[in-house]
C-alpha cells in the first residue's frame, strides 16, 4: 500500500513485501514535474523536469508529448504557432 503527501514530494511504502506486510520497507522521494519559461536572446526556452507536453489550447486541452521527446532545456522553434506547455511524470 502506498501513501503520499504530494505537496511534500515524498511517497513511501508502509508495508513490506513479505507475508502480512513483513520485511523490508522502501522509502523513496518522488520528484514532481516542473516547468519554467524564459526568454534567451529572443528565443523562448522551457526548462522542465518530466516529459514535456504541448497543446494549442487549454480549453479544450489536448496535450500531447512534444515530438522528439526533447530534453531540458527546450528551445521553442521560431515561427511555431502559439502553444501551451506542461510536464507530466515520466513513466
Amino acid at each position: 500500500r502506498l501513501q503520499g503527501d504530494w505537496s511534500s514530494d515524498v511517497c513511501s511504502s508502509d508495508l513490506g513485501p513479505g507475508p502480512n506486510g513483513s520485511g523490508l520497507r522502501a522509502w523513496y522521494a518522488l520528484a514532481l514535474p516542473t516547468v519554467s519559461v524564459s526568454q534567451v536572446s529572443g528565443s523562448t526556452v522551457i526548462t522542465f523536469f518530466g516529459t514535456l507536453q504541448q497543446s494549442p489550447s487549454v480549453s479544450p486541452a489536448s496535450f500531447q508529448d512534444v515530438p522528439g521527446n526533447p530534453t531540458s532545456p527546450y528551445t521553442v522553434p521560431a515561427g511555431q504557432p502559439q502553444q501551451f506547455y506542461r510536464a507530466r511524470l515520466t513513466q
